[in-house]
Formats: C-alpha cells, structure tokens, sequence
C-alpha cells in the first residue's frame, strides 16, 4: 500500500518524470537493482518505491482499463480493480435503475425495497459504491449518473486513489458503521487477504460478510454485490426478486453480480417471488448479449441418459462460460435445437431439430464438428489423427481426466491440419475422446 503521504508526492509535477521514466523503463524490460539505484540518486528511496508500486499497478492494468496508463493504484488494488466492460455494465443497469427511480409510476417498487416507511432520497447522491478500492467501478458510475456518485472505503489511501480515479467525493467509512442516504448501491467485499493477495472462497468468507450484506440491501432500494466468478450463493441468502449475473468476456469469466431490488431485473419466468439468473456476453465495441431465465443446475453422475460419444451427432458445441456458471446452459441449448450429451459435463450436440447455421453463428457457443469417436487412449487417438494428417493439436479436458497440456504435446503431429480432441469422463470412471475440427461459420 502507497501512503497518502507519497501520493500526494506522486500526484506533484515534479515527480511526472521519475513515474513516466520508471513506466518507459518497464515496458522496455523487468526492473533491475540497477535501475532502482540510478532512480535514488535523485529521489527519496520511499518515493522511488511508491512509484515503482504505481508503474507496476498500472502495467497489470493494461488491457483491461482503458485508463491505466493514469489510474492511481496499487498491485493489490490493481488486481481487485473491474475491468471496463464490467463495470460499464453494471454502470448501464444503474442508470435504468435511477431512471426508474425519478419515474413516479414505477418509484413504489423501489420504496418498497428500502427500510420500512422509507422512500428513496433523490435530491443528493443516487449511488453510494462501498468498499470502492481503487475506484474503477466508481469511475463508471460516475459517468453513467452524471457525477451523481459518491464512493466509500475504510482505508484512507485507497480513498484518495478511488476520489483522483473518479472525481467524486469518498468517505473514508466502514460500512458496517456507516451508511449512505443514496438509494441505489453498489459493493465489493474482499476477496483476497490484503497482505498475501491470497483469495478468499465462498459466500460466508466475504469482508464485509452476509449479515452485512442483508442489512445493506434492506437499507437501499437496490443493491449491487460484486462477486468472484466462482462465489456461489446459497439460495437462502438471496432476497425474493433477485438475480444472479454472470458476467464474461472473451471465453472467461470476469465477476458475478448479486442484483437486489431496484436493481434487479427478473425474469418473467420467474417473476418476483424468486430469482432470477443472467449470463451477460460483454463484447468490446459491440452491445452485450444477455440470456435469463430461472437457473437448473444438474450433476450428471452416473445418470442412465448420458450419451456415449459413438452416439453423438454432427457437432460438438461447447457454451460461453457465463451460460454454465449461471445454470443457464440448458435452456439455453434446447432453444437452438441443442442436447447436453450429459448433465453436468458442459458439452452438447445436435439434435435433430438443430439448426446448424444458427449455432455456428452464435457467439455463445464454441464449435466443432466431429471426425471420430473413440475410447480416451493416447495410442488410439495418435492413429486417428494420423490418418486426418493432424498438425498442432488442442486438447480440451472435461472432468479432470488426462492432463491438457502433455496431452497436446504427446499427439501433436507433422500434418498441417490442425484437431481438436475432447476428452471427457463416462459415468463409470472411464474416459472417451471426441476428435474434431473447428466448424468454419457458414
């Protein structure tokens, strides 16, 4: 952590060239002993050290926040920092959610969801974002409400960061103590141990944790949780009329969002006695795709109805990420004409009914049609792929049942034609193995 003290150092002009020769040295190789020694002939070591926390934060960044090259952060700070296209999303969602606010006729709704005989505040902040951190959240919702932010952290630096990232005023404030008057909020509890960086796992070990978590969204009309991808949260913790969304970019997951309140979205399927699940497609320069519905999650082992990989069709379709992780993946797949091969293996095929254009075209799902089916043997897949004349090959791995990676470089051949094989458990503690190629759109 950089103090406040060495910030306000930093943020003085005449500290601008040691930061911007440190970040031209850095992108040019790893910082030596050396350079750091030529660096403290000229300035204070505890300022040399602050800046090289700062380059360093700022290089991690990169490619994730458009800014970064700017943002005051620090490594810790910097790793718990949203990426752009999350934030923009939940900035977007709340700016519907303060439209709907100042709109009369749906403004009863959120009144209902704050404290009892309590109505939304509308004239100051329509948005306090706890535990801000760094301030890549708030930058967001700034933009979106028109400054009408306000950001809150416990730790006094990283409120100084949060308030030069966003231009808005932070409180330095623990939210087990402190609350805002805004109606709308947003939070993100540790995940990771400040001094090690080591995360945190599971709902119950959050800081702040869920009694916090309760009492904050019976304080606000509406509630945002950021969340680790991977969190799951117990039925049990989740206010009627809630949604769970997951949130992806690229094949990978970024953060779940635990959405309360005016700041959810239901379904109608599932209306506002339960909740509601969303996987969100964020996509750079495009709008983002969205799919809800209420959330099946199914195990699979040992079911009677898995089909054996002789048995599968034309395809292998392998969903986006946010599809599974939401329990989404089946009513998703059925509207394409889609079928698990097995429930909880995250693999599907074609049905009958399937329509292959749509699926090949479909940026939810990954395809490949399918060469051969044979039993998960390194010397019956080596045979395979030689007779399709197999160049590199990519292993995917489902279940944990061979290693991906030694995999790949045991079956990559001389050919130039380049394979796909999934391997993927059987019910009794077997393997098979799907060869394939990647299906080229239409």
């Amino acid at each position: 952590m950089i103090s406040v003290a060495l910030l306000e150092q930093l943020a003085q002009p005449q500290s601008a060239h040691l930061v911007d020769a440190m970040a031209s040295a850095l992108d040019d190789h790893p910082l030596t002993a050396a350079d750091v020694t030529r660096w403290r002939k000229t300035a204070d070591a505890g300022l040399v050290s602050a800046a090289i926390e700062l380059v360093t934060a700022r290089a991690a960044l990169r490619g994730r926040i458009a800014s970064a090259d700017a943002f005051w952060c620090d490594r810790a700070g910097a790793a718990q920092a949203s990426d752009d296209l999350s934030a923009q999303w939940k900035a977007q969602r709340a700016a519907s959610a303060a439209a709907a606010l100042r709109d009369p006729g749906t403004r009863s709704l959120a009144m209902a969801a704050g404290d009892a005989g309590r109505g939304p505040c509308l004239r100051g902040p329509l948005l306090i974002d706890y535990c801000c951190g760094t301030g890549a959240d708030l930058a967001h919702f700034t933009l979106a409400l028109d400054g009408r932010v306000e950001g809150a952290d416990m730790r006094t630096e990283r409120a100084w960061m949060a308030a030069r990232n966003a231009n808005v005023r932070v409180h330095v404030a623990d939210v087990r103590t402190w609350r805002s008057d805004a109606p709308l909020a947003h939070i993100d509890p540790s995940r990771r141990e400040e001094s090690t960086g080591a995360r945190r796992h599971g709902w119950h070990a959050l800081e702040p944790g869920p009694e916090v978590l309760r009492k904050l969204a019976a304080h606000h009309a509406g509630l945002m949780v950021k969340l680790g991808p991977g969190t799951d949260v117990p039925p049990e913790a989740r206010p009627a009329g809630s949604e769970l969304v997951v949130l992806s970019r690229a094949g990978s997951l970024t953060q779940a969002v635990l959405c309360t309140g005016a700041l959810a979205v239901p379904d109608p399927a599932c209306g506002r006695a339960f909740h509601t699940a969303r996987a969100v497609l964020l996509r750079q320069g495009l709008a983002s795709l969205e799919f809800a519905g209420p959330p099946a999650w199914t195990s699979g082992r040992g079911d009677s109805n898995w089909l054996t990989a002789a048995s599968w069709s034309r395809i292998v379709a392998e969903p986006d990420p946010s599809l599974e992780r939401s329990g989404l993946l089946s009513a998703a797949a059925q509207t394409l004409g889609l079928t698990e091969v097995h429930p909880g293996l995250g693999l599907c095929t074609d049905a009958p009914a399937c329509d292959l254009a749509a699926v090949r075209q479909s940026p939810w799902w990954r395809t490949w049609d399918i060469v051969a089916a044979l039993p998960a043997r390194l010397d019956d897949i080596r045979t395979t792929l030689r007779k399709h004349r197999a160049g590199p090959v990519d292993v995917k791995v489902r279940g944990g049942v061979a290693d991906a990676d030694e995999w790949s470089r045991a079956l990559r051949g001389d050919g130039g034609s380049p394979i796909t094989v999934l391997v993927h458990r059987t019910p009794r503690g077997g393997a098979e193995a799907i060869v394939a190629r990647r299906c080229l759109t239409p």
